[in-house]
Parts: C-alpha cells; sequence; structure tokens
C-alpha cells in the first residue's frame, strides 16, 4: 500500500482571523451594563455576569465563523466550477492529454535522451519507420508530441501531424499530405498503430514516398500486426524490421516525487490553485508517468473543494487514483454540462458514467450511431422514464467535443488507462460476464465497435497494475464478446489483430478467435491455402500455448503439410514459414512423447533455416538459433548429450552475440536459450557451468518479469525451476529449496488463472520441491508437496494421460518413499502398487516408440524394486516375490542395450530374489 498525503495551510482561520476579539468586546459590554445596575454588594453576581458574556461571545463567534466559513467555501467552489469550465472544456482528465501538457505548463523530465534519438533519427539518413512501444502511461504520445513541436520550432519547413483513425485508413493520405508538404520534410505519428485497418497501405505508400518523410508509429506492444508488416515482402517488410529497437519504452529517469512535485505546481499553477498542494509519496513502486500526474492532479482537485483543509489519503492501487479523478469529473464537469444541455434531471450520474464508458468501449462514429448507444445503455436502467437517448447523445457531444476530421462524433474520454478503468467499473459490478448491461455493451455489435471493444478490454486485461483476478474477470467479458460476433471472415481478421501476442491473459480468447477464422475459411467453396497453412498455424501455436496439445499436433501438421505444397511452388516465399511450422510442431510431438519423430522434425527445420541463414544471415540468422535450441532438447532427451550440448551452444552464442549488440530485442531469447543451456550441461555433469548459465538465465527474465509479467513470468518460473536443480546439484540445498519456492509461488498464480496450462508444470515443480525437502531430511514437507503434485497430476491425466501418465507416475513413487521414511509403510505399498500399474501401461508404448532411453522400462523396475523390498519389511513375503521376478526380467532387458548402467542392478536383484525364493523353501 502507498500513501499519498496533500497539505496546506487549515482554512477557517483566515475566514476569522480575529479569533476572541467578539468575544472579549461582549463580555466587557456585559460588565458595564452589571456594573451600572447592580448593587455595590453584588460583586459576585458581575463576575458571573462577565463570565457568561465571555461564554455566550465564544459561543456566537465560533457559530459566525463557522458560518462565514461554509459561505466562504461555497463562493470559492462556484468560482472554481467556473474556472474549470473556461479552462477545461472538455473535461478535467483531459489535463492529463499529452497535447495539453503546453497549454498547462507541465514540463518534459526525463527523457532527454529519447528525445534527441528521434531528432536525429528524423534529420538523419536511414529508415523512413520508428516503432515506439510500452504500456500505457508510459509517455509514448507525450515524447511523440514533444518531438513534433521540437520539429516545428526548428525553423526548417518541417510538417507534423498525428494522424486520426480517418486519415490513416484513407488510401490517399501519403499522397495528399506530400501535396500539402510539397518540398518540406514531413514527420508523420500514427498513435494506436496495433490498431489501424489502413497502415499497411499507408507504409507501402511512405515507403515509396522520394521526399523526406519519417513515420513514427505508437503501439503498447508488437504482435502479430507487426509480424505481418515486417514479413511484407519488396523491401518495405526489412525497412519496418530496421526501424523497431525490439524494447519498450523505459520509465522516465526522473524521481517519481520530482515528477509529482512539477505535475502538481503546473496543475495548481494553470487552475488558480494557491497554496500549491505538497504531495508526499511514502512509496516508491514502479510508477508510470500517468499514474504520478494522475496523483498530482486529484491532489490539486481536491484542493478546489477543500480550499486550505489537510488532506491523507490511503491508496490501495492506481485504479483508486483514476476512481477518484472520475469522481471529480462527474460532481463538477459532468454536472455542468448537464445542466448546460437541460438534462440534469434526466440523466442520473449512474446514466451518465454508463453512457461514457460505452463511448469508450464501442466509439460513436456519427450521430445517429450515437443516438442509437444512448438508446441501447438507457434501456438497461429500469428508471429510464425520462431519458431522452437523443438529449443524451446531445450531453455526450458537449461533454466530449470531437473534430469533424476524427473519424468519431463524440471523442472518448481521455487517457486511455482512465477510459479502460470506468469500462472495467461498469462491466464486473457482477462477478459473471451476464445481466442486460453486459448484454447490450457486448453483442450485436458492428465490425468496428467489435475491434474497438476488444482492444479496450484486451488492454484493460493486460494492464500490470490489475491483479490476476481483475485480468482474469476482464479476459471473461472479452470471452463473451468473442463468442457473440457475427460468423464474417473480416470481423474475425480485425478482432483477432486486435489481441495482443503473446499474452499469459488473453490466450484463451485468442485460440477462440483463432478456431473461429480457421472455420470460416473452410467454409469457402475454394479457401487459399496460403490463408489456411498461417491459420492452422496460428491456432496451432495457440493451443500448444494452452497446454492443449493433442488438438495443436493436428493443426500443427496440417500447417507443415499446406507449407510443404506451397514451397513447390514458391520456395523464397513459403521456406521460412514452413521452418517455423516445423520447429512448432517438432517441440508438440515431443511433449506428447514422439520423441524420434519429433527429432526428425526439428532436425529438417534447422537444415532449412540453415539455407536461409546462408543466403540471408541477418534475416534469418535468429530463426536457426531458435530451432538449434530446440533440437537441442530433442538430442538430449535421446541421450545424444554431446550433440545437445552443442546444439544449445551454438544457440546460446547466436543471442548472446545479437543481445550484446542490441540487448533489448533479443535479451528474451537471450534468456529462454540460456535457460535450455543450463539444463543441458547439467545432465552432462558439467555442475558449475550448469549453475553459472540457469543464474544468468533467472538474472534475465527476472527483469524481463518485473516489467512484463504477463509475457514473462512463465519463463521466469523455469529459469527458477531449473536454477533450484542446479543448485542441489551442488549440494547448496538451502538456496536450491528458496529458488524452487519461488518457482512454485509464480506457477501457482499462474495456474489459478490458466490451469489447463500452467497446471502441470506447478505438479512437476511441486514433485522437485519434495525431492529437495527429503534430502534435507524434511519428511513432513516433501510427503505434503509430493501428495499435491500427485493430486494436480490425478487432475489432468484423465484428459491427456499420454502426456500426464509419466509424472503422476514418479510423484507417486517419490511419495511412495516419503511416506515408508514417516513409517506409513502400508501407504506406501499401497501409493507404490498405483505407480507399477501406471509404468506398466507405459512401457510398452515406450517400446513401440523405438525410444532408446528405455526410461519408463528403468522406472517401472526401480518401482517393482522397492515395492518388494517394502513387502517384505511388512511380512508380506509372498507379495513380494512377482514384483521382484519382474523388475529381474527388466533389469536383463536395460543391461543387455546399457550393461554399463544396468548390468549391476540385475546382478543385485537376481541375486536378492535367489536368497528369497531359498528363504522360502
Amino acid at each position: 500500500m502507498q500513501r499519498l498525503t496533500s497539505t496546506s495551510p487549515s482554512g477557517w482561520r483566515r475566514v476569522v482571523p480575529w479569533f476572541g476579539v467578539g468575544a472579549a468586546v461582549i463580555a466587557a459590554l456585559t460588565v458595564f451594563v452589571a456594573s451600572l445596575v447592580a448593587p455595590d454588594t453584588a460583586t459576585w453576581w458581575v463576575i458571573a455576569l462577565a463570565i457568561g458574556g465571555l461564554a455566550a461571545g465564544v459561543a456566537l463567534e465560533y457559530l459566525a465563523g463557522r458560518g462565514l466559513e461554509r459561505w466562504e467555501r461555497r463562493r470559492h467552489l462556484a468560482v472554481a466550477v467556473e474556472r474549470l469550465q473556461a479552462r477545461t472544456p472538455r473535461g478535467l482528465a483531459t489535463l492529463l492529454s499529452p497535447h495539453r501538457a503546453g497549454e498547462v505548463g507541465l514540463p518534459l523530465l526525463g527523457r532527454d535522451e529519447e528525445l534527441a534519438d528521434l531528432v536525429a533519427w528524423c534529420t538523419g539518413p536511414g529508415t523512413a519507420f520508428r516503432l515506439i512501444t510500452g504500456p500505457g502511461g508510459i509517455g509514448k504520445t507525450r515524447l511523440a508530441d514533444e518531438l513534433q513541436l521540437g520539429l516545428r520550432a526548428a525553423g526548417q519547413g518541417w510538417q507534423c501531424l498525428f494522424l486520426s483513425t480517418a486519415e490513416a485508413a484513407h488510401a490517399g493520405a501519403v499522397a495528399t499530405l506530400r501535396e500539402r508538404a510539397g518540398d518540406r520534410p514531413v514527420l508523420v505519428i500514427v498513435d494506436y498503430a496495433e490498431n489501424r485497418p489502413g497502415l499497411g497501405t499507408l507504409l507501402a505508400d511512405a515507403f515509396a514516398d522520394t521526399g523526406r518523410l519519417r513515420v513514427l508509429m505508437l503501439a503498447r506492444q508488437p504482435g502479430d500486426w507487426w509480424d505481418r508488416l515486417t514479413s511484407t515482402p519488396g523491401g518495405l517488410g526489412d525497412a519496418l524490421h530496421a526501424g523497431y529497437r525490439y524494447r519498450d519504452l523505459p520509465d522516465v529517469e526522473a524521481a517519481p516525487q520530482a515528477v509529482v512535485d512539477a505535475a502538481a505546481n503546473a496543475f495548481a499553477t494553470y487552475l488558480g490553485v494557491l497554496p500549491v498542494p505538497h504531495v508526499r509519496l511514502d512509496d516508491d513502486p514502479p510508477f508510470r508517468v500517468l499514474d504520478l500526474t494522475t496523483i498530482a492532479l486529484v491532489a490539486v482537485l481536491d484542493a478546489y473543494k477543500n480550499p486550505g483543509r489537510s488532506t491523507a489519503v490511503d491508496l490501495v492501487s492506481i485504479g483508486q487514483v483514476f476512481t477518484e479523478l472520475l469522481r471529480h469529473e462527474a460532481d463538477q464537469y459532468w454536472q455542468a454540462t448537464a445542466r448546460e444541455t437541460g438534462v440534469d434531471d434526466a440523466l442520473t450520474i449512474a446514466m451518465r458514467r454508463v453512457l461514457v464508458a460505452a463511448v469508450a468501449l464501442l466509439g460513436a462514429a456519427d450521430q445517429a450511431t450515437t443516438q442509437a448507444l444512448a438508446a441501447r445503455v438507457l434501456d438497461t436502467f429500469a428508471d429510464q422514464a425520462h431519458a431522452d437517448p437523443v438529449a443524451a447523445a446531445r450531453w455526450l457531444r458537449r461533454t466530449y467535443p470531437s473534430g469533424d476530421d476524427a473519424g468519431h462524433w463524440v471523442e472518448p474520454i481521455t487517457p486511455d488507462r482512465v477510459a479502460e478503468h470506468l469500462v472495467v467499473e461498469i462491466l464486473t459490478v457482477t462477478p459473471r460476464p451476464t445481466g442486460r448491461r453486459v448484454t447490450a455493451l457486448l453483442e450485436q455489435l458492428s465490425d468496428d465497435q467489435a475491434v474497438q471493444a476488444m482492444t479496450v478490454l484486451s488492454r484493460a486485461a493486460t494492464d500490470p497494475a490489475r491483479d490476476r483476478d481483475q485480468r482474469t474477470a476482464i479476459r471473461v467479458l472479452a470471452d463473451h464478446l468473442a463468442a457473440h460476433l457475427p460468423a464474417h471472415q473480416p470481423s474475425l481478421d480485425k478482432v483477432l489483430a486486435a489481441v495482443p501476442q503473446p499474452s499469459e491473459t488473453m490466450a484463451p480468447t485468442a485460440v477462440y478467435l483463432a478456431q473461429a477464422q480457421l472455420d470460416l475459411l473452410e467454409s469457402t467453396n475454394d479457401p487459399d491455402p496460403e490463408q489456411i497453412a498461417n491459420a492452422t498455424h496460428v491456432l496451432g501455436r495457440r493451443l500448444h500455448g494452452l497446454g492443449r496439445l493433442n488438438e495443436a499436433m493436428p493443426a500443427l501438421e496440417r500447417a507443415v503439410n499446406t507449407y510443404d505444397r506451397l514451397v513447390q511452388d514458391d520456395a523464397a516465399r513459403y521456406e521460412p514459414a514452413l521452418a517455423a511450422a516445423l520447429n512448432d510442431f517438432g517441440t508438440t510431438v515431443a511433449e506428447l512423447g514422439q520423441h524420434d519423430h519429433a527429432l526428425a522434425v526439428v532436425q529438417r527445420a534447422v537444415k532449412i533455416w540453415e539455407q536461409l541463414a546462408q543466403a540471408d544471415t541477418e534475416r534469418h540468422e535468429p530463426g536457426l538459433a531458435i530451432a538449434l535450441s530446440t533440437l537441442s532438447i530433442r538430442l538430449s532427451t535421446l541421450r545424444r548429450m554431446d550433440l545437445a550440448v552443442a546444439a544449445s551452444q551454438r544457440a546460446v552464442d547466436t543471442f548472446q552475440r545479437l543481445a550484446r549488440a542490441d540487448p533489448d530485442r533479443y535479451e528474451h531469447w537471450h534468456a529462454a536459450v540460456l535457460a535450455s543451456h543450463g539444463v543441458r550441461l547439467g545432465m552432462q555433469k558439467r555442475l558449475d557451468d550448469a549453475l553459472a548459465v540457469a543464474q544468468q538465465a533467472v538474472d534475465l527474465y527476472g527483469r524481463l518479469a518485473r516489467i512484463h509479467p504477463d509475457r514473462y513470468e512463465p519463463g521466469y518460473a523455469r529459469a527458477l525451476n531449473s536454477l533450484g536443480s542446479r543448485l542441489a546439484a551442488l549440494g547448496r540445498m538451502d538456496t536450491a529449496v528458496s529458488a524452487t519456492m519461488r518457482a512454485v509461488e509464480i506457477r501457482e498464480r499462474l495456474a489459478a488463472s490458466g490451469p489447463e496450462r500452467h497446471g502441470p508444470a506447478l505438479a512437476d515443480t511441486l514433485d522437485g520441491l519434495g525431492a529437495l525437502y527429503a534430502r534435507n531430511d524434511q519428511m513432513h514437507k516433501a510427503r505434503a508437496a509430493a501428495q499435491r503434485a500427485v493430486d494436480l497430476y490425478q487432475q489432468f491425466t484423465p484428459s491427456d494421460p499420454g502426456r500426464h501418465e509419466p509424472g503422476q507416475a514418479r510423484a507417486l513413487y517419490n511419495l511412495g518413499n516419503y511416506l515408508w521414511a514417516l513409517n506409513r509403510p502400508d501407504d506406501a505399498a499401497s501409493v507404490a502398487e498405483r505407480s507399477v500399474a501406471i509404468r506398466e501401461r507405459l512401457a510398452p508404448n515406450n517400446r513401440a516408440r523405438s525410444n532408446p532411453d528405455h526410461h519408463h522400462e528403468m522406472m517401472l523396475a526401480r518401482t517393482l524394486d522397492s515395492l518388494s523390498a517394502w513387502y517384505q519389511e511388512l511380512g508380506r513375503v509372498d507379495s513380494a516375490v512377482p514384483p521382484l521376478e519382474r523388475a529381474a526380467d527388466l533389469y536383463q532387458q536395460l543391461a543387455s542395450h546399457d550393461p554399463a548402467h544396468y548390468q549391476a542392478d540385475h546382478e543385485r536383484v537376481q541375486a536378492l530374489l535367489e536368497q528369497l525364493r531359498y528363504d522360502n523353501g
């Protein structure tokens, strides 16, 4: 929790500075009159009257002072509202707009380096394109606005334009700009680039422009939309690729307290608040610029309503700050515009909130659309008898007017995160997406409304400031929207493009839309094979991310087969897509236990990437490195460790070099291949090297996960789990337990919102944690962790036994050992019997795949060996013989393939069996 404190001098003494004078005068008059009329002997009476007069004077003065204070406060508030209306014609929240920063006097702090870099890009040689990404409120638009102001002030004739939605969709936008600018240089700023349907055409026209033209794109994150643009043939894709550094805009370098102080001073000066309230941040969490300026603005607005009063507010989250800002907006600005338009009695505060939220969620393109939207909203209120949709639309237009060229009739409330906060508040009042309000705002939408709604919900769901429960609740709303889209290809394409990728939170929504997109493509008479290949690859990849491997495999296999046919006609165009699909397909096949098949698939992917990288190293080297890391995993599974380590080392070397040159672009890949390489080194018994690599991976992932938990927490958990194993191998048990516990905590959170995706990984980690506890002789903790792992595996095994039964068998075996150590032999034997039953089913499948590691046979032999020993300890000698005979047969088979590892076990078990038979006569 953080505490925001705003202080200023006390107020009512300023209203009545003569406190005590009036009381003294009344007391003196009372004594004077009493002395004239009272006898000389009644001194006590005179004294009593004096005291009473003094008390009456104090009471009268206090009451008069309170009345004067209330009058002064009402007069001040009335003046404040008039001043606010005059200075904020589009609402209080617009004071936070980056486009009003110059008017308000907000200084740009901590962005000197980024601004200088952008100026050099505009004025120097190089690519015409630049993409800046970062979460909402980080300062992207403010930086771009400062750039255009600086270029205009430089006096070199720059023509700068923030492109509206309507202009970006206009096919001749660049030609129009060039005609207007002539030979002068042009800067085009495209905000919300990820949601501009006409962006590809505009960029192609800009690429063909022969003058000095720079296009600056702003987006919250890259994703499929950016991948599609950078894969454009003919040079445009390469130019775009070179214009993005694959990093988000960092937080400002200025101290948070300095940003708040500067913002509070600017707002107070602009609005005429004196003295300027001082805002103190007791904590220093990772604030974004918008968070800090909003805190300052709320403090200044509080000073309006409470002149001179000291205030202190506990802030649970930045969401509470946004709620306070919206309360000021409603109490002062909305109320004033409602009176002006004559709807103050007809539209309640609740109606106004939902109307403003509806515009932010769905947009208001024109007057007719706005009136229809207002009617839809008002129909959800039982007390709407006097509410007129035409009047409501008129109020919206007056409250948030928009320019005629902006592409909409009413401007959504800004900033974006404030609008998203309002939308979430009005849609998550109930825990489930039911009711008239959700139906009215998320069903029967036009294409544009559906895209706008998915964009707003996706941004809200991936905001790092929200906790996981809030994100899940918002994603459920997005699922509701997706489920009610019409079966219309352009609509599905646009809405799917609005879902960020990668995103842990929004992955289920993306899968639903990807499946709907493929279904619709297949329903056409003559589907385009390239579209089918892309759609099946996207669907398979996203199903894999959700842990739905049995569904992902056929989709990815179909993508590979389709790309195979396309490569026959145009290898240069389709081979990169084929290689990427092969890599994903091989990973999925391996996770389903088909290791030989997976190795062949991934080897083919590596071969294609090798050929592509020879022809164009810079473009295809990252794809080759990713495939090499995948190949390393497949080789190590088949115990071909020298080749596995060599492949992963090549991947690490490649990404280390790329990340050194451009860390923000390649650091996450570097972290991923390092984590994998550490496992391979550990399997090769290079323990010190493995630990160093694993620690480096944890450090990299930790930094990435703090900035973007929605993207990188799964990788961070994997790296921590691997680090725990590496520490344990070196005997550093306390730190190994600590690292593994951190992995468990992260996976607990992930599994809470995505059990199918993250539950099995949580079970694996718990099983490993139990083994660490056992090595520390903490058997009760070991048993508890192993029992949780068994319960989780049992939960997932029925839906996918081939994938989850091996883990369940392992966890049962470990649990049996812990129960035996805790002197619970009957329970231990019972658990071991369950493990044996699973292993007996797995072993034939293992042999059928000709898997040379014989892992299941080896584990079955060990489990039978232990079970036989436990039966003997329990005095069940007759029960001990059959499992030991089975173990002897298995060890004999294993020794025939690998005598170095299994011959000694075979001889030991055979001797035990003979002794057991002898003892039994």
